[in-house]
């Protein structure tokens, strides 16, 4: 399974799922590297806050996100538009463009 986190999480042996790319669309870590602790400050440097890696313990390819990465997408979205919902069609519809986002960032576009 893919697994969104934050490369706060990152934890040496994990194994990237997509590639992370620069802002710039070049890759610094193919899909298939296995993590080390320099790559969190390679990352950082590069201004890349989240990466998808491989989780062993699940089968299925449906992606799940952390509760900090889901926060950190919904601040993302937030400061590039001024808008707040204010009912429940409106909430569905910023969940659906933070999950967009989040497809988006597990694709390495940022």
């Amino acid at each position: 399974m893919s697994v969104l986190i934050s490369v706060d999480q990152l934890k040496e042996g994990m194994i990237l799922q997509a590639p992370a790319k620069n802002k710039y669309g070049q890759v610094l870590l193919a899909k298939g590297a296995v993590l080390q602790p320099q790559h969190k400050r390679l990352l950082g440097m590069w201004g890349i806050t989240t990466i998808v890696v491989f989780d062993e313990n699940e089968n299925d390819e449906i992606p799940v996100y952390d509760q900090r990465v889901i926060a950190q997408a919904t601040e993302t979205l937030s400061k590039r538009i001024a808008w707040l919902p204010e009912n429940a069609f409106e909430k569905d519809l910023l969940d659906m463009a933070v999950k967009q986002l989040l497809k988006r960032q597990a694709q390495g576009e940022h």
